[in-house]
């Protein structure tokens, strides 16, 4: 058993073969990302594929550094981000750290 937290982003230490619920095999390659969703439910960030967690692993509270960190991807993905960093002498983690300190706020 193991226990997750909400956001908690995890990061596969080797490369590995999956089984897609289509009957699909996909490569997970050494590095990929996956956050934890309050669905018990590892989402891959590189590419969407959602894969359920273990029968017994438990999804218990926030990650909220790695809520921040998805959330600041998603934007980057829909705004200009590098543009406005740029414009107002901001790094990724300055912005990161922001909404981390909101989501602390809140949970």
């Amino acid at each position: 058993m193991s226990t997750y937290k909400i956001g908690e982003i995890l990061v596969s230490q080797r490369e590995t073969e999956v089984e897609t619920i289509f009957g699909r095999k996909e490569i997970i390659p050494k590095g990929n990302k996956i956050i934890i969703t309050a669905h018990r439910l590892g989402h891959h960030i590189r590419n969407g594929m959602k894969q359920p967690l273990q029968k017994n692993d438990v999804v218990k509270g926030y990650d909220t550094e790695g809520l921040a960190e998805y959330l600041f991807t998603c934007m980057k993905s829909h705004l200009p981000m590098d543009d406005m960093m740029c414009d107002y002498d901001l790094t990724e983690e300055d912005i990161k750290e922001v909404i981390e300190e909101a989501l602390d706020e809140i949970f």
